[in-house]
């Protein structure tokens, strides 16, 4: 089953619940207010305006807003952007310390936000953004995010006798158990099967996960993570006039970012290549353009990210951003060994390179002793996954599961 271009959908979806169906999808709106009479929210909103235009910050200096790079060192353009984002992006050590550092990327900021600057950053780079323990953002290709200072915690569970709980805590904290970006003695995690305590030695980051984990699995509750539609994503009907010929790629960059007023971010090797001639009239007609030159175009944080080989995806540490999810599928297989096929399958067909990533993972809940078994999926990743995997789970229950693999297949 192939993602939708960027994974986004516009609204808010909550979780399933444990009716027929297998969950509720709602509208987002914003109130009109928290208990404030219309003149005293009219007056703080003015107040709060003359705030915003008092106050400059390098961020909302409009000069500093725009600015491209073609074939720049990733480690220059870092140090020429310092100014445009409110955090310091920095390289991890694991960056700093190889050729990645100085990686030509070719970017075009338009009014780039720091999200927008993260993702394009990123992305040109071939790195994931990760926040960093001791602050601000850090540009890593480890399969671990950076860490902090390491605490020893022990953590007590009904989890006894469990060795198959075991490995699948192993699997979703596996990002918080290795060195890190940054060289240093590793973390560590044991756990005693008679008693079920857990001693775990991690950063604060980690020892949150490892709760979070540990509840799941002892309170199978069912639940997702509500999926919110990226901010940065333009309306698809908004006219724009792009007319782009053969030229360099450092001017085709400029050009789509100024016509289009959204940052642009080519992925590594593809200014290697040339600048494609393409026109469009409106936002949703920019990545159709660019398909018919062999190019994959997504709008992530308002930054136009392009590949020849791969879909451009949200360039956050796959640990960060992911999310745990259980979805009850009792009907749908009727002992362990059947949701354990039924899991495989849809590891197959659904989003198959992300269960890949460090500390994702798709598999069926195990039995444990003394824990209740509601016979279902528990899902580590970002929410636009673990809802690409509820739309699969609709179309096995309409149409059975070997049916719905089938169907998924194609």
């Amino acid at each position: 089953m192939k993602p939708i271009a960027g994974g986004r959908r516009p609204g808010l979806r909550t979780g399933r619940g444990l009716g027929t169906g297998y969950g509720l999808r709602i509208g987002c709106g914003l109130g009109t207010g928290y208990g404030l009479g219309t003149g005293r929210r009219l007056a703080y909103g003015l107040l709060a305006l003359l705030a915003a235009a008092c106050i400059r910050t390098p961020l909302q200096s409009a000069e500093l807003l725009t600015w491209s790079a073609a074939n720049q060192p990733l480690s220059r353009a870092l140090s020429d952007l310092g100014l445009l984002s409110e955090e310091t992006p920095s390289l991890a050590f694991d960056v700093a310390t190889s050729p990645l550092a100085i990686r030509p990327i070719t970017v075009g900021l338009y009014a780039a936000e720091p999200a927008a600057v993260r993702q394009a950053l990123a992305f040109a780079g071939g790195l994931w953004w990760a926040q960093n323990p001791a602050g601000g953002t850090v540009f890593t290709a480890a399969a671990v995010p950076p860490r902090g200072p390491l605490r020893a915690r022990t953590h007590p569970s009904g989890l006894r006798q469990a060795p198959a709980s075991e490995a699948l805590v192993r699997t979703m904290i596996a990002p918080w158990l290795g060195s890190g970006s940054a060289p240093g003695e590793p973390a560590t995690l044991t756990y005693g099967s008679e008693n079920g305590l857990w001693l775990a030695t991690l950063d604060d980051a980690g020892q949150a996960r490892l709760v979070e984990i540990l509840a799941l699995l002892q309170l199978p509750t069912p639940t997702v993570p509500p999926l919110v539609a990226d901010p940065g994503t333009p309306l698809g009907g908004r006219p724009v006039r792009v007319a782009l010929g053969v030229m360099t790629w450092a001017d085709w960059v400029t050009g789509l970012s100024q016509a289009t007023a959204l940052s642009v971010s080519l992925a590594p090797g593809l200014a290697t290549t040339p600048a494609p001639a393409i026109s469009a009239a409106t936002i949703a007609e920019v990545p159709a353009a660019l398909a018919q030159a062999g190019i994959r175009c997504v709008c992530i944080q308002g930054v136009w990210c392009l590949s020849r080989s791969t879909i451009p995806d949200e360039r956050q540490h796959p640990a960060q951003r992911r999310r745990l999810g259980i979805i009850p599928l009792p009907h749908l297989a009727d002992d362990e060994a059947a949701g354990q096929r039924l899991a495989a399958g849809l590891r197959a067909e659904v989003v198959p390179e992300a269960w890949t990533r460090p500390g994702w993972c798709l598999a069926w809940l195990p039995n444990a002793p003394g824990i209740a078994d509601i016979r279902g999926l528990i899902v580590a990743a970002d929410p636009p996954t673990i809802h690409t995997l509820l739309d699969a789970c609709d179309v096995l229950d309409r149409l059975g599961v070997e049916a719905g693999l089938e169907a998924l297949a194609r």
